[in-house]
Formats: structure tokens, C-alpha cells, sequence
């Protein structure tokens, strides 16, 4: 799917016409091809749908463009912080949302080869960035930008909790990684269904009573974390969004 924005004084015959200018409230349409239009306005949070039509105002694809090395977890009176040495440093600004390993970060301040993060609690208790160590490899991407090409599939950097690497096998030159995640979630998996692993978009290839399986080819393995992954790591997991959604309406039949 290709998305497209644009400002715009146009929105579908369900909803009202809402003008931009004139000192009046701007909004942004979003066009997915072949769609139908309609307006939300600016900074919008969350996705939004009608018909043909999807929004998310950070979203991401789970396609890692960019890995980073922690130089420093500290914690202080005010929270902890974590910097990360990176290329991508010199391509963000203050305020700027950053997945890391799955987990949308707000840019804290940066250097020309460093970022600054601040983890809150519930950053902490949710996925494994608090038991990152000096030099840990981090996986890195950007909120994809409405025009851009979309790979991989809807992340949100909106981690579900953490899964264990309980057993990788050699399968030619990819690697099938088993884990363990945590419990009451394994419903939401199924096979061919997607799943988000420290932020990268990945394929369910099984899934038994208690683990599930995911593949990994050398192109995967060369550009993130996991690599260099061993059994006991914990991979910080995001579910597939629409098995969520899905339930909750089910739930409230």
C-alpha cells in the first residue's frame, strides 16, 4: 500500500467539510490508494480508519535501517536515561519518535553521533531496554512518512512484554529461533501471522502450547540485534495490532 498526505479543504460525504487557512484548525487527509478521503486533524494520535482509508500518526514497519550501540544507562533521581551512539543521530531533532528495539522513544536531546533517551517506568516493566548493558546493540527506525513505500507491517512501538529465546536452529543459512513469550499472550499468535521482534517485522512459522517460531535469512541476521542473539536473550514483543482489536469487539458482542 502506498500512502499519501496532503492538506486539504476536502473530506468523504460521512463527514463534515473542514477548511484549512484562514486562521481556522488545519487537517491533513490521508489517501490510501484507490480510497476514499477523509480529514483528522493534525497530530492526531493513533490510527484512524474508514473504509480504504488508514492513519497512524507514529507508525512503523518493523524494516531496521539503522542499529545503534548503548554508551550509557544511567538512572537518576528523575528517571533513567539512555544514550545510544548512532548514525541516525545526525538525521533527528528534539522530540522526534525513534522505535528502539520495538519501543517508541521520544528524542531527548542529541549530538551529531548520540542520542539521548529517557525510559519511564512503564518502559522499564515492559520490554528489556532496562537490563541493556554497555555496548548492547540496539535496533533503530524512524516512524515511516505518508508517501513513503510500506514494507514489513503496522508497528506501533507499542511493546506487549517480552518473550525467551529458548532454542535457535540452523536451517541452511537462515536461523529458526524458538520463544517463550509471556504468559496469557501466546492466544494472539498464529502461524503466518505477524509479530514485531525488538522492532523488526517477522513471520510466525509455528506455534505450539507454550512457544513460537520465527525464521531468520542472513540479511536479517547481518543488519540486526539478532545476530549475535543467544539462547536466554529477551526480545521485547509487540503483537500484531488487529488480533488485539479483534478480540476486544468480540469480547463486547
Amino acid at each position: 500500500m502506498r500512502l499519501v498526505a496532503a492538506e486539504t479543504s476536502i473530506t468523504s460525504s460521512s463527514g463534515p467539510t473542514s477548511v484549512s487557512g484562514g486562521g481556522k484548525t488545519s487537517h491533513r487527509s490521508l489517501i490510501a490508494s484507490r480510497g476514499s478521503i477523509r480529514t483528522y486533524p493534525l497530530g492526531y494520535l493513533g490510527c484512524a480508519s474508514h473504509h480504504n482509508l488508514l492513519w497512524c500518526h507514529y507508525m512503523f514497519t518493523g524494516i531496521i535501517r539503522h542499529l545503534g550501540t548503548v554508551t550509557d544507562l544511567a538512572t537518576k533521581e528523575d528517571g533513567t536515561y539512555l544514550t545510544i551512539k548512532t548514525s541516525l543521530a545526525s538525521d533527528v531533532a528534539e522530540g522526534d519518535s525513534v522505535a528502539v528495539n520495538g519501543t517508541c522513544l521520544t528524542v531527548l536531546q542529541h549530538t551529531a553521533n548520540a542520542i539521548d533517551f529517557r525510559l519511564m517506568q512503564e518502559t522499564l516493566d515492559k520490554t528489556s531496554l532496562g537490563q541493556a548493558t554497555k555496548d548492547s546493540v540496539l535496533n533503530l527506525e524512524r516512524p515511516v512518512a505518508a508517501g513513503e513505500h510500506f514494507d514489513g507491517h503496522f508497528v506501533l512501538g507499542h511493546v506487549d512484554g517480552v518473550a525467551e529465546v529458548t532454542a535457535i536452529t540452523a536451517a541452511g543459512d537462515d536461523r529458526i529461533f524458538t520463544l517463550k513469550p509471556a504468559p496469557g499472550t501466546l492466544r494472539y499468535f498464529i502461524p503466518k501471522g505477524s509479530v514485531s521482534l525488538d522492532g523488526i517485522s517477522l513471520t510466525v512459522v509455528d506455534v505450539t502450547d507454550e512457544t513460537f517460531t520465527v525464521s531468520m535469512m542472513p540479511y536479517t541476521l547481518e543488519h540486526t540485534n539478532f545476530g549475535s542473539v543467544q539462547v536466554g536473550y529477551r526480545a521485547n514483543v509487540e503483537i500484531d495490532m488487529i488480533a488485539k482489536h479483534v478480540e476486544r469487539l468480540v469480547a463486547a458482542r
